[in-house]
């Protein structure tokens, strides 16, 4: 049951890295965003609505729908002929009518490419009403993504699995300087560190520094039979806290032991 449970949260870390990693290029991700998948795969025709708040509640029982900040949703989906229309409604506000993609021939074909993304922002003044994406014209929808209001602040560095022998030290503000070039690393306030990673022994150990305070070590898990292996579920999580009353200095994580590292998420406030 831990391993399984371990698997998943991997799986979410990964994923949040590849998001980030995906839109370096020239819009930096800096914050962590929940989303909220709802698989529609309907055929609708002349003009419809889909209720986002509705379908949301029902693809997600245990949200408190009051609660959510919602910030942006996205619209998977074809036409026809090329020129379905699709707008949001969020409370009083509609936005611009937007183009639905397609042809009469990948209309009927179900491969992924086939498929369109629209994105719409809801307005930031946005906090009761209807929430909903308004359609025309002879549509296939394949999926609905909505994305709710921001955690702390998050970057995810990709080390991919590098290894680390003896006593080592990762700079962390460089490390941030080279996948995010466009951030002022210098106002950043560091909350946490959140390391995934794996040690030979299993008794390998990482601390973080932040200026001259440096926090407890913690131990990666791992074996000799698991350390090659690229399975999400070889692999230990462990987060560190800021040890210092300030992010002045340096961001470093060390390391000591035989580690392989995958990814460090680290959080800001």
């Amino acid at each position: 049951m831990i391993k399984i449970w371990k698997s998943v949260f991997l799986s979410l870390v990964v994923l949040s890295g590849m998001q980030a990693y995906a839109q370096r290029g020239g819009h930096t991700r800096f914050e962590r965003q929940k989303k909220f998948v709802i698989e529609i795969d309907e055929h609708l025709q002349g003009q419809n609505k889909l209720m986002l708040k509705q379908l949301l509640k029902r693809a997600f029982p245990a949200i408190d729908i009051n609660e959510i900040d919602f910030k942006k949703v996205m619209l998977t989906a074809k036409s026809k002929q090329g020129g379905g229309k699709a707008a949001l409604i969020a409370g009083n506000f509609t936005s611009a009518a937007e183009t639905i993609g397609g042809s009469p021939y990948e209309f009927e074909r179900d491969a992924p490419r086939s498929y369109f993304d629209i994105q719409f922002m809801v307005p930031s003044n946005f906090n009761q009403g209807q929430l909903q994406i308004q359609l025309q014209g002879n549509i296939k929808v394949k999926k609905v993504v909505i994305f709710t209001g921001k955690e702390d602040q998050s970057l995810s560095l990709d080390l991919y699995d590098q290894q680390f022998v003896g006593q080592q030290t990762i700079r962390l503000k460089q490390l941030i300087k080279q996948q995010y070039p466009q951030l002022n690393v210098g106002r950043l306030e560091l909350k946490s560190a959140l390391v995934v990673g794996k040690s030979m022994q299993g008794h390998g150990e990482v601390s973080l520094v932040v200026g001259y305070d440096e926090s407890m070590q913690e131990t990666l898990e791992g074996n000799p039979a698991e350390f090659r292996s690229n399975a999400l579920n070889t692999y230990d999580v462990v987060k560190l806290f800021n040890p210092s009353a300030s992010s002045q200095g340096v961001f470093q994580l060390k390391t000591r032991g035989n580690i392989k590292i995958k990814t460090i998420e680290v959080d800001f406030e």
